[in-house]
């Protein structure tokens, strides 16, 4: 049986020690029942690096057998609260600091005609980075940064996105769990990070209203249109609705000058 431990997975030491502690804990307490068949079809998904996404082939490699695979993929559970609290509990005890990446996936399953709740979805690998539109299933990821120059991170949160699922009400629920998971307090934030596509107002609306101790950060798309507030005037003579709105401020154009930035955010 293969192990991501003796694949030599990890480019540092604090992923070694990170991926070191998430096993203990999955083994231990994470994976409910058959946790012996679902740890090792764990453990052999991700020496494979993503290669063979059939479980028959990855129960080949594990002590358990093709037909213990299927019975523990079928009755096996989990326990996703102590997941929560466990990839919290690690990332505090190596001294990560609250930061958090908010960010949705697709997977592609055009020929899954039984799946159930498939939608269009984007998907990359159109011509000159052009993105399909693919039919399949869509997830999102909270992960945990280590902000060093590599490339781990603390997965803490995945679910899937259904039909009827609103994006907004589940991001600001996914960002309430992890702060109560952390430990994060009015006066000590967790930071968010969300992409273009999270509509930041609604969402730091929500967050202040239930008074989530939480700040968000988004990227703004270059496509969006923002204006600045009115200046103050002395009333018209003649009477009149006073203005409404400032100048325009269009982010995709290159003579942006600091002072208009600075005066809309």
């Amino acid at each position: 049986m293969r192990s991501v431990a003796a694949t030599g997975a990890g480019d540092s030491e604090l992923g070694r020690i990170l991926l070191d502690a998430w096993r203990r804990e999955l083994y231990e307490g994470v994976l409910v029942s058959r946790s012996r068949t679902l740890f090792s079809l764990v453990d052999e998904l991700a020496a494979d690096q993503g290669r063979c996404g059939c479980p028959a082939h990855l129960s080949l490699g594990t002590v358990t057998g093709h037909a213990a695979a299927y019975r523990a993929l079928r009755d096996g559970e989990i326990d996703t609260g102590r997941a929560l609290r466990a990839a919290c509990r690690i990332a505090a005890r190596s001294g990560l600091p609250r930061v958090y990446a908010v960010d949705t996936t697709a997977w592609p399953r055009p020929n899954a005609a039984t799946s159930p709740d498939r939608q269009p979805q984007y998907t990359p690998g159109g011509p000159r980075g052009a993105a399909l539109i693919k039919t399949g299933w869509r997830y999102q990821h909270v992960v945990r940064l280590t902000l060093t120059p590599d490339s781990w991170v603390v997965p803490v949160l995945a679910d899937r996105i259904t039909s009827d699922d609103d994006l907004v009400e589940v991001t600001v629920g996914h960002i309430a769990q992890i702060c109560a998971a952390d430990g994060a307090r009015p006066g000590d934030p967790s930071l968010f990070l969300l992409d273009s596509g999270y509509p930041a107002a609604r969402i730091t609306h929500l967050i202040r209203e239930r008074r989530i101790p939480a700040d968000v950060l988004v990227r703004l798309a270059t496509s969006q249109t923002m204006w600045t507030r009115p200046e103050h005037r002395a009333a018209h003579p003649l009477g009149g609705r006073p203005r409404r709105h400032g100048f325009r401020l269009t982010l995709r154009e290159p003579d942006l000058v600091d002072d208009a930035l600075r005066l809309t955010l």
